[in-house]
């Protein structure tokens, strides 16, 4: 509860340098709406792993994380996840870029519902980096779920992959 206040917290101050004051009244709705989404989204990163931890023989079972994609559907998204590649050709790329080697950096042009991004979280590795780049704000949503450890970093932009401006101001480290 103290992050969802936090973040409340946070979000009011940034509005009231942002928004005149008799807008400020509808903050309260907005904070009851930004809470209940967050607790949707934690809520749904606690069904998702509960899932993996059922359906999923170990680190690369590819067949038991689609599993559980077929059976996860959000709360905090309006649309259900699912991977839009031809499941063999997909599942033999996966199984390539973990044999070959499990990259550090990831990058996805065209998250659409992130069934793709999905597994790319589960093929890099702890420290890995996972951009995704997307036009519709709603791939963001998704991505937030997937987190596979404390030290991976997923970075979502929102903008076309061929618009310098959708990169400028980001610089991977």
């Amino acid at each position: 509860m103290d992050r969802i206040a936090a973040v409340s917290f946070r979000l009011r101050r940034a509005l009231k340098r942002v928004l005149p004051p008799p807008v400020l009244n509808l903050t309260r709705f907005m904070k009851a709406a930004f809470s209940s989404m967050i607790s949707k989204r934690l809520v749904d990163r606690i069904r998702l792993r509960s899932l993996e931890k059922r359906k999923v023989a170990h680190k690369h079972d590819w067949d038991g994380y689609r599993r559980v994609l077929d059976e996860f559907t959000p709360s905090a998204v309006p649309h259900k996840i699912y991977l839009n590649q031809i499941w063999p050709e997909w599942k033999q790329f996966v199984e390539f870029l973990v044999r070959e080697r499990s990259p550090e950096r990831i990058l996805e042009i065209g998250t659409g519902r992130a069934g793709s991004t999905y597994f790319l979280t589960k093929v890099g590795g702890e420290g890995s980096l996972l951009v995704t780049v997307d036009t519709k704000p709603i791939a963001k949503e998704f991505v937030d779920l997937y987190k596979r450890s404390p030290k991976q970093r997923i970075i979502n932009l929102i903008g076309n992959s061929r618009d310098p401006i959708t990169w400028k101001g980001w610089q991977a480290s």
